[in-house]
Protein backbone atom coordinates (compact mmCIF):
# COMPACT_ATOMS: atom_id res chain seq x y z
CA UNK A 1 0.00 0.00 0.00
CA UNK A 2 2.49 2.35 1.21
CA UNK A 3 4.62 1.90 -2.52
CA UNK A 4 1.24 2.39 -4.37
CA UNK A 5 0.77 5.89 -2.85
CA UNK A 6 4.39 6.69 -3.26
CA UNK A 7 4.03 5.88 -7.25
CA UNK A 8 0.64 7.98 -7.21
CA UNK A 9 2.21 10.67 -5.50
CA UNK A 10 5.13 11.00 -7.79
CA UNK A 11 3.39 10.68 -10.84
CA UNK A 12 0.98 13.50 -9.94
CA UNK A 13 4.16 15.59 -8.78
CA UNK A 14 5.81 15.05 -12.79
CA UNK A 15 2.12 15.72 -13.78
CA UNK A 16 2.06 19.03 -12.36
CA UNK A 17 5.46 20.08 -12.98
CA UNK A 18 4.95 19.37 -17.00
CA UNK A 19 2.03 21.22 -16.69
CA UNK A 20 3.59 24.38 -14.23
CA UNK A 21 6.39 24.38 -16.26
CA UNK A 22 4.71 24.62 -20.16
CA UNK A 23 4.25 28.40 -20.28
CA UNK A 24 7.90 28.95 -19.29
CA UNK A 25 9.06 26.69 -22.78
CA UNK A 26 8.25 29.13 -25.20
CA UNK A 27 7.94 28.65 -28.89
CA UNK A 28 10.68 25.88 -30.67
CA UNK A 29 12.59 28.45 -32.87
CA UNK A 30 11.43 26.80 -36.39
CA UNK A 31 7.65 28.09 -35.16
CA UNK A 32 5.73 30.68 -37.29
CA UNK A 33 4.46 33.60 -35.56
CA UNK A 34 1.15 35.31 -36.56
CA UNK A 35 1.00 39.13 -36.64
CA UNK A 36 -0.95 38.69 -33.35
CA UNK A 37 1.08 37.44 -31.75
CA UNK A 38 3.69 39.88 -32.96
CA UNK A 39 1.09 42.84 -31.85
CA UNK A 40 0.51 41.39 -28.22
CA UNK A 41 3.85 40.78 -27.51
CA UNK A 42 4.42 44.52 -29.01
CA UNK A 43 2.19 45.74 -26.71
CA UNK A 44 3.53 43.82 -23.95
CA UNK A 45 7.33 45.25 -24.26
CA UNK A 46 6.03 49.27 -24.44
CA UNK A 47 4.01 48.55 -21.09
CA UNK A 48 7.37 47.14 -19.80
CA UNK A 49 9.24 50.15 -21.40
CA UNK A 50 7.11 52.41 -19.67
CA UNK A 51 7.74 50.93 -16.45
CA UNK A 52 10.97 50.81 -16.59
CA UNK A 53 11.29 54.80 -17.66
CA UNK A 54 8.61 55.32 -14.46
CA UNK A 55 11.65 53.17 -12.59
CA UNK A 56 14.08 55.18 -13.93
CA UNK A 57 12.71 58.58 -12.96
CA UNK A 58 11.60 57.66 -9.51
CA UNK A 59 14.71 56.23 -8.83
CA UNK A 60 16.39 59.49 -9.83
CA UNK A 61 13.69 61.30 -7.65
CA UNK A 62 14.09 59.11 -4.49
CA UNK A 63 18.45 60.04 -5.13
CA UNK A 64 17.45 63.47 -4.83
CA UNK A 65 15.58 63.63 -1.95
CA UNK A 66 18.53 61.35 0.18
CA UNK A 67 16.37 58.07 0.52
CA UNK A 68 19.10 55.74 -1.26
CA UNK A 69 22.37 55.87 -0.35
CA UNK A 70 24.84 57.14 -3.06
CA UNK A 71 26.72 53.40 -3.27
CA UNK A 72 23.56 51.80 -4.65
CA UNK A 73 22.15 54.90 -6.85
CA UNK A 74 25.09 53.79 -9.73
CA UNK A 75 24.46 50.13 -9.68
CA UNK A 76 20.82 50.33 -9.63
CA UNK A 77 20.46 53.23 -12.35
CA UNK A 78 22.92 51.13 -14.70
CA UNK A 79 20.90 47.92 -14.17
CA UNK A 80 17.69 49.86 -14.74
CA UNK A 81 19.54 51.02 -18.20
CA UNK A 82 20.51 47.79 -19.10
CA UNK A 83 16.96 46.18 -18.78
CA UNK A 84 16.00 49.29 -20.50
CA UNK A 85 18.06 48.99 -23.60
CA UNK A 86 17.54 45.42 -23.97
CA UNK A 87 13.28 46.24 -23.89
CA UNK A 88 13.85 48.61 -26.78
CA UNK A 89 16.09 46.27 -28.58
CA UNK A 90 14.00 43.35 -28.54
CA UNK A 91 10.73 46.09 -29.32
CA UNK A 92 12.60 47.18 -32.37
CA UNK A 93 13.07 43.37 -33.47
CA UNK A 94 9.11 43.15 -33.27
CA UNK A 95 8.40 46.54 -34.65
CA UNK A 96 10.37 45.37 -37.52
CA UNK A 97 8.86 42.01 -37.92
CA UNK A 98 6.12 43.50 -37.86
CA UNK A 99 6.27 46.57 -40.87
CA UNK A 100 7.52 43.55 -42.66
CA UNK A 101 4.44 41.53 -42.40
CA UNK A 102 2.11 44.85 -43.00
CA UNK A 103 4.26 45.62 -46.42
CA UNK A 104 3.65 41.66 -47.57
CA UNK A 105 0.03 42.25 -46.79
CA UNK A 106 0.04 45.25 -49.23
CA UNK A 107 2.38 44.07 -51.78
CA UNK A 108 -0.30 41.34 -51.99
CA UNK A 109 -3.22 43.43 -52.40
CA UNK A 110 -1.34 45.57 -54.69
CA UNK A 111 -0.38 42.43 -56.93
CA UNK A 112 -3.72 41.60 -57.26
CA UNK A 113 -6.84 42.54 -58.76
CA UNK A 114 -8.26 44.86 -56.22
CA UNK A 115 -11.40 44.54 -58.24
CA UNK A 116 -11.40 41.10 -58.53
CA UNK A 117 -10.99 40.78 -54.36
CA UNK A 118 -13.87 42.84 -54.36
CA UNK A 119 -16.42 41.27 -56.92
CA UNK A 120 -15.02 37.88 -55.37
CA UNK A 121 -16.35 39.36 -51.86
CA UNK A 122 -19.19 40.19 -52.56
CA UNK A 123 -20.30 36.84 -54.19
CA UNK A 124 -19.35 34.99 -51.17
CA UNK A 125 -21.77 37.36 -49.05
CA UNK A 126 -24.84 37.31 -51.51
CA UNK A 127 -24.14 33.28 -51.61
CA UNK A 128 -24.75 33.16 -47.65
CA UNK A 129 -27.64 35.50 -47.75
CA UNK A 130 -31.36 34.34 -47.72
CA UNK A 131 -33.32 36.53 -47.32
CA UNK A 132 -35.29 38.14 -44.49
CA UNK A 133 -37.67 37.13 -41.47
CA UNK A 134 -41.21 37.22 -42.38
CA UNK A 135 -42.16 38.52 -38.82
CA UNK A 136 -39.06 40.63 -37.85
CA UNK A 137 -37.76 41.99 -40.84
CA UNK A 138 -34.35 40.78 -39.67
CA UNK A 139 -31.43 39.65 -42.41
CA UNK A 140 -31.26 35.82 -42.22
CA UNK A 141 -28.58 33.14 -43.89
CA UNK A 142 -28.94 30.15 -45.30
CA UNK A 143 -28.06 28.38 -42.33
CA UNK A 144 -30.80 30.15 -40.34
CA UNK A 145 -33.40 27.13 -39.28
CA UNK A 146 -34.26 30.09 -36.96
CA UNK A 147 -34.93 34.01 -37.16
CA UNK A 148 -31.63 34.85 -34.76
CA UNK A 149 -33.92 38.25 -33.34
CA UNK A 150 -37.17 37.05 -32.77
CA UNK A 151 -36.96 32.87 -33.22
CA UNK A 152 -39.50 32.38 -35.82
CA UNK A 153 -39.47 29.19 -37.30
CA UNK A 154 -38.40 29.09 -40.94
CA UNK A 155 -39.49 27.00 -43.59
CA UNK A 156 -36.73 25.57 -45.92
CA UNK A 157 -37.88 27.23 -49.00
CA UNK A 158 -37.89 31.38 -47.17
Amino acid sequence: MDLVSALVILILALLSAVVISRPFSGRSPGTAVSPQDLAVRRSALLAEKERLLRSLQELDFDYTLGKIPADDYPVQRRDLLARSAEVLKTLDEVEARLETERSAARTAVEEGDLEALIANRRRQRQERSAGFCPSCGHALQRSDKFCPQCGHALKQDE
